[in-house]
């Protein structure tokens, strides 16, 4: 009897130790996940080290920095950062006199960073509009890799009012739906639901998980709160797009919803301030949501959330500028990146044609439209 008993203790022991073990094992690789998916955070330029965090804006690049990026033609790109933590050359505060000031606000489309400076969007829309004026024409790049609208709100609200814009752009990415829906668990807002910071996880009092109590101080208990929440760490580039695909896009109804909510509060800000408010967005190429279902264009695939974009400009009554379309004479306009060389140079002339079309001050009738307009319709 007592040596059963032994032998059932043993046996016991041994299966703890083994279960033990286990569960050892799974937090350790659990941990190592949740680090390869903080650096991916963290640092969105895929191991350039230039991504700060911050408790108003989640992350932001770091002053002073510069980037190094390969290029097609296997040349170093080396993008400096300013002191606003944003690419190009830093602007003069207070603006000066007679100088007319966009900030354009993205993501890593939008910043480009294989892209030579004079071959950004941004850079191009400053040489379009000069070129129709006698005034001093500034176009901030302001976009910040990982971005989505939420953040560049926030951005804007934070870091970016002080260098009092007259126009302000904002380019929404196809993935915009997956990042807010990742950055939204970290959102502070007034009673009136107006965004106030978003803090990194890091920053925030304790780890990731840890306000789901006891349970979020392990790996494992963060992994299990995770698979109950919708808040995911960081996402691969198919998942961040695959919400395009025809069969997923009525699912994610209500996350498009919920990443178009900081584009009325930035655009209502806009008004407060007395400044033009543009949205526009950026198609996406099949090789970014994973492949294109059997019968599926790429037309069709950006057809729908365009309209979805114009329709929501139209109620919320914001400008909208529709990007250039998508027809096999336009394909290269897209990059696996986001946009191609030429692809921007056409965002630019967009912007141009809509921005003089209005002509909106301190631009005039000799101001040069037919250029843009012409360069536009040979494009098209």
């Amino acid at each position: 009897m007592i040596r059963r008993s032994l032998r059932f203790l043993l046996h016991f022991a041994a299966g703890c130790l083994l279960v033990g073990a286990v569960i050892v094992a799974f937090e350790c690789v659990l941990l190592n996940q949740e680090v390869a998916q903080q650096r991916q955070v963290d640092d969105p330029l895929c191991g350039t080290g230039v991504s700060v965090r911050s408790s108003n804006v989640h992350h932001a690049l770091r002053p002073g920095s510069v980037i190094e990026h390969p290029l097609v033609d296997g040349a170093i790109n080396r993008v400096p950062i300013n002191s606003f933590g944003l690419r190009g050359p830093e602007p003069v505060v207070p603006k000066p006199t007679n100088t007319y000031r966009i900030v354009v606000l993205g993501d890593e489309t939008t910043f480009a960073p294989d892209l030579r400076e004079s071959e950004t969007a941004a850079f191009q829309l400053q040489s379009l509009l000069q070129q129709a004026t006698r005034h001093q024409v500034e176009v901030v790049n302001a976009a910040v890799p990982g971005y989505c609208p939420l953040l560049s709100l926030l951005q804007f609200r934070h870091n970016l009012v002080g260098l009092h814009a007259d126009l302000i752009i904002l380019n929404y990415d196809m993935s915009d739906p997956a990042d807010d829906r990742r950055y939204r668990s970290s959102l502070r807002s007034d009673r009136d639901g107006f965004s106030l910071s978003c803090s990194h996880p890091a920053l925030m009092e304790g780890m990731p998980g840890q306000k789901s109590g006891p349970i979020g101080r392990f790996a494992i208990g963060r992994w299990l709160v995770s698979q109950l929440s919708e808040s995911k760490g960081a996402q691969t580039l198919t998942q961040r797009y695959g919400w395009l695909r025809p069969r997923s896009f009525d699912e994610w109804s209500a996350s498009v919803n919920s990443s178009l909510v900081p584009v009325i509060e930035l655009s209502q800000m806009a008004r407060q301030l007395s400044v033009r408010f543009i949205l526009t967005g950026t198609p996406v190429t099949p090789n970014r949501i994973g492949g294109l279902n059997q019968g599926t264009t790429v037309e069709s695939v950006w057809r729908q959330p365009d309209q979805l974009l114009a329709e929501f400009a139209e109620k919320q009554q914001i400008e909208y500028c529709r990007p250039f379309p998508l027809a096999p004479e336009t394909s290269d306009l897209l990059s696996d990146t986001g946009l191609s060389r030429r692809g921007h140079r056409a965002l630019a002339v967009e912007l141009a044609a809509q921005i003089r079309g209005l002509n909106s001050a301190p631009y005039t009738q000799e101001t040069k439209v037919q250029q843009v307009s012409g360069e536009r319709r040979n494009r098209m």
